[in-house]
Order: C-alpha cells, then sequence, then structure tokens
C-alpha cells in the first residue's frame, strides 16, 4: 500500500476531521500490520493515531475499557483479577508484532484467522465508535458483519469495554497452529458460568476453521443444564461445526478441520470449567 499523505493528529476530534477531509483515499494507521494485506493501488492518505489518546486499560465495576490503540503487547502484560486477555495476547504472532500490533486495529477489519474477534464475542465485549456522535455495538451486532461496514467516513473505534470474569465463571482459549508465529488454523473460546457443578450459561466461539468468527449455539445448548463433567463436555464437542462448511485451506480436508475443532472445542469447554469451578491453574 502507498501513502500520498500522512498526518500524526494529537486529539481524536482532529483525526475524525482529517478522515472526514481525505474522503474515500482516508485510511487509519493503528498498529499498520494488516496493510500488507489490503487491496488496492491508489495512494492512500494515511491517519496516524498513535498521539489520538486512545490507549490504555481501565477497569471499572463491571468491564474492561481497553483503548483500541492499546498494543497487544500492553494486554499480554496487564494484570487484574477477573482479566484474560493475555492468555490470547500471549499466543499472538511475536513478540515483534505483539509490540506493535493494537486491538482495534485487530477489529475493524477481520480476516479468518484474527484471534481476537473469537475471544471478544466469547466474553460479550462491546464496542464503542465515535461518529458524529458515540455510538456502542454489542459483540454479536458488531460481528454480524464484517465490522468496517459499521464504520462512516471519519468513525473511529473509540475502546472496547470486555466485562470482567466474574466469581463462577471461567474461560477456556486454544489456538491450533503449525508454528507459533503462523496464521491459525483452530481458534476457539469459550466462557462457562457454573453453579452446583452444573453449567447454567454458555458461549461457544470458533474461529480460524470458519470463514468468520461463530458462535456455535448447537454446542452452547448440549452444555447449558448439564453437568460441567470430562464426559459430558466432550461428548458436547463430538460434532463441532455442526451443519456449517469448514473453511480448508493449506491442504486440511474437512474432515481434519472436523477434528481440528472437536479437539480444541473440547479442550477450551474443560479449561472454562475447571476455572468456573475453581481447579485451573
Amino acid at each position: 500500500m502507498k501513502y500520498k499523505e500522512y498526518h500524526a493528529p494529537a486529539s481524536l476530534s482532529e483525526a475524525q476531521n482529517l478522515l472526514r477531509c481525505a474522503g474515500e483515499a482516508g485510511i487509519v494507521i493503528a498498529g499498520a500490520t494488516s496493510h500488507p494485506f489490503l487491496g488496492g493501488k491508489d495512494p492512500r492518505i494515511a491517519v496516524d493515531l498513535h498521539r489520538a489518546g486512545l490507549a490504555g486499560i481501565c477497569p471499572d465495576q463491571q468491564a474492561f475499557v481497553i483503548g483500541a490503540m492499546t498494543t497487544v503487547a500492553a494486554l499480554e502484560t496487564f494484570r487484574a483479577r477477573g482479566w484474560v486477555l493475555d492468555r490470547v495476547a500471549r499466543r499472538f504472532v511475536s513478540q515483534q508484532i505483539r509490540n506493535q500490533s493494537t486491538l482495534g486495529g485487530n477489529l475493524v477489519r477481520v480476516f479468518p484467522w484474527s484471534d481476537f474477534p473469537v475471544a471478544l464475542i466469547a466474553l460479550e465485549a462491546s464496542f464503542v465508535i465515535a461518529g458524529e456522535s458515540a455510538r456502542s455495538l454489542n459483540t454479536d451486532d458488531y460481528f454480524a458483519t464484517q465490522p468496517a461496514k459499521h464504520f462512516a467516513i471519519g468513525d473511529v473505534l473509540k475502546c472496547i469495554h470486555v466485562p470482567i470474569l466474574r466469581e463462577g465463571q471461567g474461560f477456556g482459549y486454544q489456538k491450533i497452529t503449525r508454528v507459533q508465529a503462523d496464521f491459525s488454523q483452530m481458534t476457539v473460546a469459550v466462557r462457562l458460568t457454573v453453579a452446583k457443578h452444573q453449567v447454567t450459561d454458555a458461549r461457544v466461539v470458533v474461529g480460524a476453521g470458519l470463514p468468520m468468527p461463530t458462535r456455535l449455539s448447537h454446542i452452547e445448548e448440549a452444555v447449558i443444564g448439564k453437568p460441567a463433567t470430562e464426559r459430558q463436555l466432550r461428548s458436547a464437542a463430538e460434532n463441532p461445526l455442526g451443519e456449517k462448511r469448514p473453511r480448508t485451506v493449506a491442504g486440511m480436508s474437512p474432515e481434519y478441520v472436523q477434528q481440528l475443532a472437536r479437539v480444541a472445542v473440547g479442550d477450551a469447554l474443560m479449561e472454562a470449567a475447571a476455572e468456573a469451578q475453581g481447579a485451573a491453574s
């Protein structure tokens, strides 16, 4: 991608004005790690958000409020009760990319192999978009389509609200790659709520093996109201993708993708159940 102009505004409002003036030629720079995957031959007007005050992690009583320009490295090193995104960040490509890539940059334009959308759907995050006025989208609406379609010219993803994991809740995350820095072959995130050894709520999400991050509602229905035992959870994961067509790349057959999903979903369910019941390491 070629740039014909570069701007580094000192505020969010200045950035929005620059993007509106640039029109279709404008493009936001967050970490810029996805730019090599973007098409188009026309030179763009780059608006760099690093000075716009959109980085940081601030917990409130209900959620962690994460600025869109917060780096993946910052997510990895942050620690607080109920915080789980460090587990996702730890498996994200390489340290060099984690230092540069931002959470918001990973959420405005989603690729099949994207990691954070899978986790944030499971955690029921919400997304604040700064436009003519601020608006918030819940995670199911935000990822119902390619997220870039939610943004008009001049709109900027401001922050992400990620609910704090509460007592009785557990998070499981599994990512299968051929080598550490490779694109994911299968990504699964699970949040379970367990009371008296029974699952009372579940969100199960898969990515990489399908074209877009997708909730597996048939698995959620199969575990809710059932004992949080290994036998029950592994059984629920036997047909992980249901009738959904697997994404087959790099020589992977549909059967192989199903097997990856079976293992990853089962392991993520077990990890979440163990944490929800106080048995996670």
